[in-house]
């Protein structure tokens, strides 16, 4: 019994030696990863995200699009970029689809050029051919009844002729407002030819091009999820989709429609709807795969950004043609606004399209003329992007 107990106890001492033993063992390495982790160093290759530059935003009509535009101009003109602009006025062209000769021969054009976001007829090869091979192609669209009735209260047809009455002719004039403005808008602002805007085979290719080539269709009546979409394909921040609800049309000028009207109207209309119905289509899919919470809380984020310059500008909204000269609208029936705070940010925020643009146009002509004693400009770099880490 006595070797019997020596065994037992030298067994003992011998596992209580290799349990310390392992305990030991185990503590230093505990010491040791925690040392390891804190002084590992952090990889070269970290994530980056490269806001994009290069810009080329068909800007249709009555779809939100001064807003979009108004978000490009700030950040070109915070990032010393540069424009593709008419001569004179706002459009590249009214009738005619976009044409390069109609700025290759512009005092500017030898800088390059990063955004196009001015009133065009699109027509694809030729914006590219004037834009870097980087480009990101974007446009908006809205409710084509929506588009219809808005441009019609803008251009003030219904002081001559109600809209009812203008629905009940047979057949409804094909004639557009100004050349401009009339039936199926959204397929004429993309280039579609006139005698093929009823067309469904023609729509229909028109569609699918359209599809193929733009990088982000945004919808109007969704504008907030819209911007975050739009940030996040350009990666930029929120504070750089931050933005004014311009030109929008004023609640009492807003015209008064039967319900036989909207039908005739929703028919007429036949062939913007063949395509807005598809890229409602194809924007429900983009927020199913971004993630509806993760939108809602962007949205949110973005809602309380706008929220923050309105207040800090000072921001007053009124009638459009109401407003000093800098400030003032095209049209007496949108709204405009004006800022108390006269910072160059709260300026920009709510300065409209005509005086924007000409703003623009006169650095971008000052830049021409300084031309040959600058740097390359971000335009002609390999990449046209910039680089920040997120």
């Amino acid at each position: 019994m006595a070797v019997t107990g020596g065994m037992v106890r030298r067994q003992r001492q011998l596992l209580l030696l290799l349990t310390g033993g392992v305990l030991l063992l185990l503590g230093l390495l505990l010491v040791y990863s925690s040392y390891t982790v804190r002084r590992r160093p952090v990889p070269i290759s970290e994530p980056v995200c490269r806001p994009q530059i290069n810009i080329a935003f068909l800007k249709t009509h009555k779809c939100a699009s001064t807003t979009v535009q108004n978000i490009l101009f700030r950040f070109g003109l915070r990032h010393n970029l540069t424009f593709v602009l008419p001569r004179q006025g706002n459009y590249l062209g009214r009738r005619e689809p976009f044409r390069a000769e109609l700025v290759r021969h512009l005092p500017w054009h030898p800088l390059g050029y990063n955004i196009l976001a001015v009133h065009n007829r699109w027509d694809h090869g030729q914006v590219a051919s004037v834009m870097p091979a980087n480009t990101t192609f974007v446009t908006a669209l809205r409710d084509p009844e929506a588009v219809f009735r808005s441009m019609y209260a803008y251009v003030e047809h219904d002081r001559f002729m109600p809209l009812d009455e203008f629905l009940e002719q047979e057949p409804i004039p094909e004639e557009r407002f100004f050349h401009v403005l009339g039936r199926n808008q959204m397929l004429w602002d993309l280039g579609l030819p006139e005698e093929r805007l009823t067309d469904p085979e023609a729509i229909g290719r028109l569609v699918a091009d359209t599809e193929r080539r733009f990088h982000l269709v945004m919808l109007a009546e969704r504008m907030d999820e819209s911007l975050v979409l739009l940030k996040h394909l350009l990666c930029w921040r929120t504070e750089d989709v931050v933005g004014l609800r311009l030109n929008a049309l004023r609640p009492e000028a807003r015209d008064h429609l039967s319900q036989r009207g909207r039908l005739r109207l929703r028919r007429w209309l036949a062939g913007d709807y063949q395509l807005y119905n598809h890229f409602r289509r194809v924007f429900e899919r983009r927020v199913a795969e971004f993630g509806e919470e993760r939108m809602r809380r962007e949205v949110a984020e973005l809602r309380a950004a706008n929220e923050r310059a309105f207040q800090e500008c000072g921001m007053v909204s009124s009638q459009g043609t109401s407003l000093s000269p800098d400030f003032a609208m095209f049209s007496q029936r949108v709204t405009g606004f004006q800022p108390r705070n006269r910072t160059r940010d709260c300026e920009e925020l709510a300065r409209p399209e005509l005086s924007f643009v000409e703003l623009l146009r006169e650095r971008q002509l000052q830049m021409a003329r300084d031309v040959m004693g600058v740097t390359p400009h971000p335009s002609r770099t390999a990449a046209g992007e910039m680089t920040r880490r997120v």
